[in-house]
This record gives structure tokens, sequence and C-alpha cells, in this order.
């Protein structure tokens, strides 16, 4: 396929940007000269936008497997995608069960990284840049959402700003400032601050750079020759009203940089003129408001827009020094397009209001629920992009594309708008979302554990939900074990049950719980033996063992810890009689039936390839017999890495007095985000970027199947995913 060869010979997703252009110009040539009905145009159109979408959803996959568009992708499709129709039932690559979306979404992208916290954002006309908590920052272009290089700012970034032309990126921290040429990614000129940088802005025809401080100061950078440069501030001037004596919140310039909003706590909006000096002036809705934050129109130096912690949108006249409108978003973050006709703002509950900017009208509202740290438009003013957490998410509504007024329009708010329309984009604390899962012995019947409370039974083949089983309160886990058909549950009240489920179809009532017991303490893990005749609950400082039975359930051992780093108990792979309890790289052996120690006080040192500290995510029998596989997060590290070991369990000797060492007989590929399970003699783990692979028993070659779309990865810290006898892999989406 062409789209394969442009993906291995060029390794540029560019030209598919550009033949999707070509089929839209094409299209709407042609429908000045006729009606554009028809298979052969409905085609074209469609592959016009599917083009566009499969870069900004699978480019960096399609980069790294080219040959997955014949395979992998087209499942992954909505189904009414040109992608899908064509390719997505060829028989070849996955088969995927319960993918209901039919069109493409909002979303063009999603952009992840998991292993750091992102702290700022910037555009330019073809690039965008996210900086991190770790210093990293990362440039992608803007078409294709693909990465183009990575720079290093060597403290948590806290503003990054583009220059006009795109040809430089500025970067600032608490302490240092850097600027980048973007085409080498090499440092022009760095230099230290006093006080933590709050806006950036070029001005002067990208000759120099302004940087407003905490401090109540604006630094300059002369572009050229790199000499920096304190003008005076504007404490002084504002120091009759009181502002002197505390820092400020915020601070934004205006676009042409000549105007500085400066934002304080329980205080009005000073504007601070930069050519006139010493000039200002105050703006307030009202006594007693608080503002949370600013926008300057693009359009012109009249009008920005204020919000307030009441909730209130204020949009004020800078010229008439007055109040024009008022409405209600609860903003947090607010951005104004590039072409000033547009406002964008994000509330603490994470959703996403546009609104028309001199109008204060609702145009359109993306409901999510993960708080925005900062909203930019892109360069065109067609998509808006968010920043959360790990995730930044690439917004195209159509909302976006409103045609252009009349220069000689003297105002939006005439305009006839329709209706806002509102779209919600389901994340992890949605209430009926999934929040465990857990596969039934027969392989045909999946348990679904959700936030609303609920348990449900679906059938593995169709993806139906065939009946709710029960309701305990929101599902934190789930573990069904073959041998009893028994299914032991834990929810967010710390309450833990085991149900006994085998007659499915027999009735519609709620199943009834074996053992039910509600804790006081917060429940860090609730670990079964084989048959659920033993059950271990686990706090950060408590293990219960609990003797299970039909008749009565009694506690048979408590052990209490003075304190204990990260751990973690599992089930020892070879010998179903004892468990294992590792604590930090530390582990010893149990036994299941009383709780006592095998091991000697030293226990078995597990020998990381990194001595340091580290933080346990996982451990897990597996290969049937002998072998565990670890996951480990080092802490000591701002950026956190982790690193999978697998374990042979042969050789681990039960009475040893002294300490024992043990090294691992194999090591996995750095970028294992997520463990699994076993399948045959495979071990099958997530990488970071989205890839389900398998290493065999001996570590020989790993082996990467298919890839998880990012905006699947990126709803919840913890993915939801398990891996079937039969090599199916359920998860949530």
């Amino acid at each position: 396929m062409w789209i394969t060869y442009v993906a291995v010979q060029q390794s540029n997703l560019n030209l598919l940007v550009e033949t999707a252009k070509a089929l839209k110009q094409y299209l709407q040539k042609r429908s000045k000269q006729q009606s554009l009905f028809g298979k052969k145009f409905m085609i074209i159109d469609a592959w016009s936008t599917d083009l566009v979408r499969l870069i900004t959803h699978f480019g960096t996959c399609l980069l790294a497997s080219p040959s997955s568009i014949l395979t992998f992708i087209p499942p992954l499709c909505p189904a009414d995608s040109a992608l899908r129709k064509q390719f997505g039932s060829t028989g070849r690559g996955i088969s995927l069960l319960g993918l209901t979306v039919r069109a493409w979404s909002d979303c063009l992208s999603t952009v992840i990284e998991p292993q750091d916290q992102y702290a700022a954002l910037a555009v330019s006309k073809t690039q965008f840049a996210i900086g991190m908590a770790s210093g990293m920052i990362t440039i992608y272009d803007q078409a294709t959402c693909q990465k183009i290089r990575t720079l290093k700012h060597r403290e948590a970034v806290g503003v990054l700003k583009f220059d006009n032309a795109a040809g430089t990126l500025v970067s600032a921290g608490a302490r240092r400032v850097y600027v980048w040429d973007v085409t080498s990614g090499t440092t022009l000129w760095s230099f230290n601050i006093p006080h933590r940088c709050l806006s950036l802005a070029f001005t002067d025809q990208d000759r120099l750079l302004l940087g407003a401080l905490s401090n109540n100061c604006v630094t300059t950078c002369d572009m050229a020759t790199g000499i920096v440069r304190e003008i005076a501030g504007w404490k002084e001037v504002l120091s009759t009203h009181a502002y002197a004596s505390q820092p400020p919140i915020s601070a934004k310039f205006n676009p042409d940089a000549t105007l500085l909003a400066v934002l304080y706590r329980g205080k009005a909006i000073a504007l601070w003129d930069l050519k006139l000096d010493g000039e200002y002036a105050i703006f307030s809705p009202g006594a007693g408001a608080q503002v949370i934050c600013v926008a300057f129109s693009n359009a012109n130096n009249k009008y920005f827009v204020a919000s307030y912690l009441d909730g209130e949108l204020v949009l004020f006249d800078m010229s008439e020094f007055q109040v024009v409108r008022r409405t209600f978003a609860n903003a947090k973050v607010m951005t104004c397009s590039p072409d000033g006709r547009t406002l964008a703002c994000g509330d603490l509950r994470g959703n996403i209001s546009i609104f028309d900017f001199e109008g204060l009208e609702l145009l359109y509202r993306i409901r999510t629920d993960v708080c925005i740290q900062q909203l930019e438009f892109s360069g065109d003013g067609r998509c808006l992009l968010d920043m959360r957490e790990w995730q930044c998410h690439i917004w195209s509504p159509e909302v976006l594309l409103r045609s252009d007024l009349s220069v000689k329009d003297s105002g939006y708010a005439s305009m006839s708008l329709a209706p806002a329309k509102e779209v919600e984009y389901v994340g992890y604390s949605n209430p009926a979302a999934i929040t465990s899962i857990a596969i039934c012995g027969d392989r045909e019947h999946i348990f679904v554990g959700k936030g609303d409370g609920s348990v449900d039974l679906f059938d593995a083949n169709c993806d139906k939900q065939l009946r709710t089983l029960f309701s305990p309160g929101r599902v934190i886990s789930l573990h069904f074990d073959n041998a009893s058909d028994t299914l032991i549950n834990l929810d967010h009240s710390n309450r833990v049950m085991i149900h006994h489920c085998t007659d499915f179809a027999g009735t519609s009532e709620e199943l009834k719980p074996l053992f039910d017991q509600e804790f006081s303490m917060a429940i860090c893990q609730v670990l079964g033996n084989t048959g659920h005749t033993r059950l271990l609950v686990s706090s950060s400082l408590k293990d219960t063992l609990w003797t299970i039975s039909s008749n009565n359930s009694l506690i048979t051992k408590t052990i209490e810890w003075e304190s204990r780093e990260s751990f973690r108990w599992a089930s020892h792979p070879s010998q179903p009689d004892n468990l294992v309890l590792l604590i930090s790289s530390v582990l010893h052996l149990y036994e299941w039936s009383t709780l006592n120690r095998l091991t000697g006080s030293q226990g078995i040192l597990l020998e990381l390839s990194r001595p340091s500290a580290v933080d346990i995510r996982a451990i897990m029998p597996c290969f049937g017999k002998n072998y565990f596989a670890t996951l480990f997060s080092d802490v000591t590290t701002q950026h956190c890495s982790l690193r999978g070991f697998l374990w042979n369990t042969s050789n681990f000797p039960e009475d040893s007095t002294s300490t024992f060492r043990t090294q691992p007989c194999c090591i996995l590929d750095e970028g294992v985000r997520h463990l699994i399970g076993y399948y045959g003699r495979n071990l099958v783990y997530l990488t970071h970027d989205g890839w389900v692979c398998s290493i065999d028993l001996h570590g020989a070659a790993t082996i990467r199947h298919f890839f998880l779309p990012a905006d699947w990865l990126c709803a919840n810290g913890e993915l939801i995913i398990e891996v079937a006898a039969n090599g199916d892999l359920p998860t949530e989406t």
C-alpha cells in the first residue's frame, strides 16, 4: 500500500497531510461545478479526513511499524471510517470486540508521558512544545503530532514561549532561562533569574525577550547579544494600592507586549503600560472580587477577559475603563484564538468551554474529568491544545472553523449564534467507567467492576453485558480463582467480599457473599490462595490472614509492623502452600496456612541492576512454575523510570540465616509500563509507547505484537488489562 511505502521510504508523514489537503481542495473546486453526490465523492471525502486522523492517532506506531496499516490500525478505527470499512475485516492482524465508536471524535490526538508531569505548554505556527517537571522539553510537529526533538532544561520547566518566527523557543524555570534554536536544538543563550518567571513575551520584531518575574520586575534579554538587564518594576508605582506587600500570583503580557496584567490575591487587576513607564490602570468588576486569570484579545488592544473566584467571566474595555459583558464559566485557565474571535476556558473539573470572545456567548463545551493546567490555540486557530497532568489533548471541533467576518463588523455580539453543542469525553471518573476486570476460568466470561458500584458479567465473545452480579460499592480490584469458582472484590470503603460464581444463567438475583467484611484500615492489597480457603488482607502496617469456609471465617494470624517500605505479597509460583513478601528489594517466604516466616531475618536480596531506593509496582508469578516477574520504579529520580526483572525461585533457600543474594535470570528492556501476565512460555507486558510485547523464558528476543492507541492509555494512570489463557487481552478503553 502507498501509505506503507511513505512510512518506510520517507520516514515522514507530512506527505499524507498534504494529500489530505489536496483531496479537500479537489472537492471544494468540484462543488462549485456540480453537486458532490455519489459513492466516489463520499470515499474521497472520507479519506481526506482519515489520512489526517491516521497520522495524529497512529503516526508514531505507523513509523515504528509501517506494516501495521494493513493489520493493526484498521480495527482500531471508528466503524464508519474509510480505513475500517475498506480494510478492517480482511482477516489479517488483530480481532477487536467492544469498540462501539462509529465516527472520529473531536480529539485529533493525545500525547502522553506517564513517567513525568507536564508543566508548561507553548505553540507556534507549525509546532508545539511541552515542558515537564523533570526538565525535559519535547517539541512536536503540529500537523502530524509527531515528536521532532527533545531538549533538557536542567530544572522543572515553568514557562515556555516561541518567538513569532517560530525559530526560537524560550524555557524558564525557577532560577534559570534557556533560549533554544528550534531547528538544531542548541542553546543560544542562558542566564540566571533572581525570582520565578511568571510570563514571557517577544517584542521589537523578536529582537527583545521580556520576562515578568515574581519580584514585581521585568527582565529583558537582547536576542542578538544575549545581554540581560532588569528594567524598572511596578512595585513602587503600586505602593499606594498596598500591592507591594505581596508577590503576584500570575502575570500576562498582551499580544504586542506593550501591556502587562499583574494579578494579586484579593486585589484588583493592575494593568501596567510598558511603553509609558509608570502608567498603570486598575480594573475590577466590583468590591471584593478575586481574580484568577486573564486573557487579552488578539484582534486589538481594546478588550481583555478576566475570570474570578466566584465563577464570573468579565469582558473589560481597556479604552473606556468599563465592564462590557459578564457571564459564568468557573474558568481556571483561559486563552484567546489568534484571530481574536474565540475564547477557550478550562475549569477545575476539566471541562473546556469555548466562547465568542466579544459576545461571551457559549459556542461549545467539552466535558472531561481531569483538571486542566493550560490551554493554547494552534497557530492557525483550528485546534485547541490542553495540558493536564501527563496528558495533552489536541481538539479540533467544527466551531473553531467559523468563516471570517467582515472587518467592518464592529462586534461579534450581533451575530446570531446557534445553541452551544456539548460533548463528553469519558474518563476514569465517569460513574459507569470500568475500574477493574477479572477473567473467568472458562474464558467465555469477564467480570467487570465499575465506578457506580456494580460488578457485571460480560460475554467475552461479543462484549455483551449479561447481568449484574452484585453491587458492593466503587470497585477497586477483582480476582477470580478457577479452582473454587470464587471472586474476591475490594471496594473504596475497604470492604472485602467473596462470592461463589458458577450458575450465571440460573437466576437474575444478586449473588450472596461467602465472606463480607469491612475494615477500618486503608487496605493496600487483598490476596487469596488457590481455592480461596485463605485470604490475606494487608494495610501499610498490618497483615491479617483469614481462614475462609462456607460456615464461618476466622482470623488465623495478624502481623503488625512498626514501619514498612514499599511492599507486595504474591503466591509462590511453584509452591502453592507458600507465598512471598517483597519489601523494597528483599524477599521473604511465608506459609499460607499459618503466615509463619520461612526465611531468615535477612531474607533474600534481589540484586537490581541499579541499586537505589525503589517502589514496587508489580510482582507476578509467571510461566506456570519457578518464575516470577517484578516491576520496580526508581524513587530517587525526578523522572520516574521503571525496570522489569525475571527471577528463578528454584534456588531460593528457605532456612538461610545469613543474607542470600540472587541475580535476575532476565532483565526486561527499558520502557516497560505494565506487566500484563503470561501466555504459554512468554511474559506479556506493555511499553510506555503503547506496544503490547512479550519475551520468552530465556529472554532471547522481545516480540512486539500490536499497540494500544494513546487515548486508551490516558484516562487513568493504572491501566486495566489482563491476558487470558487463550491469549485474549481484555482491557478498559
